[in-house]
């Protein structure tokens, strides 16, 4: 099968409806604005992701503090900080 007739097929897509993930709804979550960037899903699980990254990286060796570590934290902080600001 070669490119063209692929892209024209939707069930060979990656995204085919039977690969997308279930909305909210499906998942029972009710629908609500969020009136602070903190009531959203995806923020609070960006945040729970800094909170291991921090626990994790806790026990890497203390000549990793400037390397590593920071890089690892730093990166892992910008994700909420980022949706925060988008908000």
């Amino acid at each position: 099968m070669n490119s063209e007739s692929r892209s024209q097929n939707p069930e060979s897509s990656p995204l085919s409806n039977k690969q997308l993930p279930r909305t909210l709804s499906e998942n029972n979550i009710e629908k609500h604005p969020a009136r602070t960037f903190q009531d959203l899903i995806v923020w609070q699980k960006a945040h729970q992701f800094v909170l291991k990254i921090y626990e994790f990286t806790d026990k890497f060796p203390k000549e990793e503090n400037y390397g590593l570590t920071s890089q690892l934290r730093r990166a892992a902080i910008s994700i909420p900080s980022i949706l925060a600001s988008g908000f």
